[in-house]
């Protein structure tokens, strides 16, 4: 075998290599929060978080249901790209109630990095812009 054809051998194998030792394994990420209704926590209310792009608000994503308290909580496996361990790839973000029947969102944000978890606190009353305060990877409600 020439020294070419081992080199061109080995380009695959190479390639391989930086592809693994290049991405960031994948992470959990966790998506909780309370929902309020006149103060209390709103009970059996359905919960949509959506972290993808999607030219329709509300459309997929994980769902759930809020506990009697108000609670609740969502987990996903968050999977990096190869380009993430270069650069800070921003993600879309959305939290969506079912009212009567149809998805409505309540907060929406755009950041990135990916956080490990994301903890709201939002009130199911006012669907304005101000709804839901936002704390990433516990540093606190903003």
């Amino acid at each position: 075998m020439t020294r070419l054809k081992r080199t061109l051998l080995l380009i695959p194998c190479l390639v391989s290599a930086c592809v693994v030792a290049c991405s960031r394994p994948p992470y959990a990420q966790s998506i909780s929060g309370v929902l309020l209704k006149a103060g209390q926590g709103a009970a059996g209310v359905r919960v949509r978080f959506k972290s993808t792009q999607s030219a329709s608000a509300c459309v997929e994503g994980l769902d759930g249901v809020t506990a009697p308290d108000g609670r609740f909580h969502l987990d996903q496996t968050y999977w990096p790209s190869m380009i993430e361990k270069l650069v800070v790839v921003v993600h879309p973000y959305e939290l969506c109630v079912a009212v009567g029947g149809a998805w409505k969102p309540l907060w929406q944000e755009t950041a990135g990095p990916a956080p490990r978890s994301i903890e709201l606190e939002c009130n199911v009353d006012d669907t304005s812009k101000g709804a839901c305060r936002a704390s990433w990877d516990h540093q606190g409600f903003k």
